[in-house]
């Protein structure tokens, strides 16, 4: 699995301040479970991503190569080059 994918969904959920077990009640997965696909030791099905990021009030983008730009543009941040993850609309912590 690409590793930034897992190091951002630890840091989104640290900043949110949910423990694995807060979280992991939110999915229905164990945090057991949910420690290793952040760690990086478990490749996770699309849709157990998306499950976690929506539990955090976000929103998987699944963007082609060709319409990739590389940058952070404000509305979320891009990982790699085909996945972002949008939370301008959903954080939790906006004002």
């Amino acid at each position: 699995m690409d590793t930034l994918i897992p190091a951002f969904l630890r840091r989104q959920r640290n900043q949110r301040r949910l423990t694995l077990e807060m979280l992991s009640a939110k999915v229905g997965m164990s945090p057991q479970h949910l420690s290793k696909i952040e760690s990086g030791k478990r490749d996770p099905r699309l849709s157990s991503i998306e499950r976690v990021a929506e539990a955090m009030g976000m929103t998987v983008l699944i963007v082609p190569d060709a319409m990739v730009r590389v940058q952070d543009n404000g509305f979320g941040h891009w990982l790699g080059s085909a996945m972002a993850f949008d939370s301008m609309c959903h954080s939790s912590n906006s004002s």
